[in-house]
């Protein structure tokens, strides 16, 4: 994943980046694409860590999906939300979030769809 989040600079381009990653692990699942940890985030966006447990949960994710061995880099303290973050504010949302969002986000206290990492969903304008 290191290359893949290699020089992001701010919240579109690691919308566009992520996105791009999850479709070329579909089209072409491989370890080697997760093997790497990225570097961290946080400070560069300002964002509390979002996007550095985001990309611990896609990990995650893919590897769970695919059956791989996750590496051990998404585990890591940095990359586990403090304070729990859901995908919108709306209560009835967050409550489906809290029972259906899948559990690489779930441990990483990210609450988001159960579609977050589908193609269709990703390609959702």
């Amino acid at each position: 994943m290191k290359i893949a989040f290699a020089g992001i600079q701010n919240h579109d381009e690691f919308s566009r980046a992520w996105k791009s990653f999850v479709e070329l692990f579909h089209e072409k699942p491989d370890l080697a694409l997760i093997e790497d940890e990225p570097e961290l985030l946080a400070e560069k966006l300002q964002d509390g860590g979002l996007a550095d447990a985001f990309l611990a949960s896609i990990a995650g994710y893919l590897c769970q999906v695919y059956f791989l061995k996750q590496p051990t880099w998404p585990d890591q303290k940095p990359r586990i939300k403090k304070v729990p973050w859901f995908a919108s504010d709306s209560p009835e949302m967050k409550n489906l979030f809290l029972r259906k969002s899948p559990a690489a986000f779930r441990v990483r206290n990210l609450f988001v769809s159960t579609k977050i990492l589908d193609r269709a969903y990703i390609h959702t304008p």
